[in-house]
């Protein structure tokens, strides 16, 4: 009987075919024992970890929209600070031509004007304290 087996391995392997192998598994479950398996929580792993899936997804996206925010108040605050340069920057070059004009072409009521503006900005830079004599 040992030979049997072996000739019938060989003709396999001769043929270069191999033999249809029966699957002898049960039927497949009908629709009522489907039911009870979902009900029970058979198929429930799949379903809860697609959830957990979708619930980190969502933690990540709203994590990254926060640092998006975050960043972006960042240079709302970097470009406010920016205008505010450019506004001390264009005052002070305004309080430098005022403070230097030349008074002799001007008629009596725009030389009084210029007076009082040239007061006004000595008595701010003195108030402020940051008069360090470089006018």
């Amino acid at each position: 009987m040992d030979n049997f087996t072996d000739d019938n391995e060989d003709d396999e392997e001769e043929s270069g075919t191999p033999r249809l192998v029966v699957n002898n598994k049960k039927r497949p479950s009908g629709r009522k024992q489907e039911k009870e398996r979902v009900k029970k929580g058979g198929y429930g792993v799949v379903f809860q970890s697609a959830v957990q899936e979708m619930i980190t997804t969502r933690k990540e996206m709203e994590a990254n929209k926060k640092s998006k925010e975050s960043r972006w108040m960042e240079v709302k605050v970097m470009e406010e600070r920016k205008l505010a340069i450019e506004e001390e920057k264009l005052r002070m070059e305004q309080e430098y031509k005022i403070m230097f004009m030349d008074t002799s072409r001007l008629n009596q009521t725009q030389r009084a004007y210029l007076e009082s503006m040239r007061a006004q900005i000595l008595s701010r830079m003195v108030g402020s304290g940051s008069g360090n004599g470089s006018v």
